[in-house]
């Protein structure tokens, strides 16, 4: 190429360089101006003015749950006498209980930092002095617990905690952490009196999951229940989960009386049970969180009146993290 024909296209690149610089330029405000070039005719191109704010997407929130009861009875041998031989009169058994994923409850659409039932999530385990109403009464060494349970039951299970939606466990939980003493007593010249015990383990998966009403409508329109796989993550909560056991109270003495039936009663000393709670918080988000609870075994191994520890196991409140 000779030193004029590159001249030459050098200056044709200018020309429409020039060209095309005149055909797009910047408005004043935002957006830009330019022409179609087959046709010449200029076309503006402007942003809104003001900002478009999408409206946040609404959900319904679920607590899923999965629960796992594993219970056991333990052997009850009568020991041998001198008089008596000795024999195993209960093998025992374990007794295994699966909910799978199961819809548990709605949980509140909440901002950060914001609290559903806030006093029972600060005070969960409050405890308070037995009233003249409150059995025993008067005893000194007894209480109640300030706040039952606020929410559906996590454990155990029955047809009121079973789930919105309709989407129920595949099988009922009947306890919590579960544990009692149990007294047999056998024999015709001699009465044997010993105890086997049953505790239970509870193991529970939670997930909070959200859905959109879209979801749920078409659900509904073609008669399926909402699907555990489906939901979205809308953040995390901490709940307040509490443990309620029973302790033994102290001993008081009752005088002899007549029930309502007209049967009479001898008096006598008696004891009756104090309640224990345990509560900790756990987080919970859209990927599902172990939570184990077990038997607490700390009480006499007797049987008068009767000592039973249910282990009930609620939540109390919650917050948004």
């Amino acid at each position: 190429m000779s030193p004029q024909q590159a001249r030459e296209i050098i200056e044709a690149a200018a020309e429409r360089i020039a060209e095309w610089k005149s055909r797009l330029r910047i408005n004043t405000g935002r957006g830009v101006e330019t022409w179609d070039n087959p046709t010449g005719q200029m076309v503006s191109v402007s942003a809104p003015e003001e900002e478009i704010v999408k409206e946040p997407q609404e959900f319904t929130i679920f607590l899923w749950a999965n629960t796992l009861m594993v219970s056991i009875e333990e052997p009850v041998y009568v020991p041998a006498t001198p008089s008596y031989p000795g024999f195993l009169l209960d093998p025992g058994r374990t007794v295994i209980r699966r909910t799978g994923w199961y819809l548990h409850d709605f949980i509140s659409p909440l901002n950060s930092g914001e609290y559903v039932a806030e006093e029972q999530y600060k005070n969960p385990d409050e405890i308070a002095p037995n009233g003249p109403d409150n059995y025993p009464r008067g005893v000194a060494g007894y209480y109640f617990l300030r706040y039952g349970s606020q929410f559906r039951r996590l454990a155990p299970l029955d047809a009121s905690t079973y789930s919105p939606y309709d989407v129920k466990p595949a099988e009922g939980i009947p306890r919590g952490a579960f544990y009692t003493p149990q007294m047999i007593q056998t024999g015709l010249e001699v009465t044997w009196e010993f105890t086997n015990r049953t505790t239970t383990t509870v193991t529970m998966e939670l997930s909070i999951r959200g859905y959109t009403p879209e979801y749920l409508a078409d659900r509904e329109r073609r008669g399926l229940k909402p699907e555990f796989e489906k939901g979205q993550s809308v953040g995390s909560y901490d709940l307040m989960i509490r443990q309620t056991d029973a302790v033994k109270g102290p001993d008081f003495y009752v005088p002899p009386y007549t029930d309502e039936n007209g049967t009479y009663h001898e008096g006598g000393m008696v004891w009756a049970t104090n309640p224990a709670p345990t509560s900790n918080r756990r987080r919970v988000g859209f990927a599902p969180v172990s939570l184990t609870f077990n038997s607490r075994v700390n009480g006499p191994h007797t049987y008068s009146p009767g000592w039973t520890s249910q282990g009930d196991i609620d939540i109390m409140g919650y917050r948004k993290v």
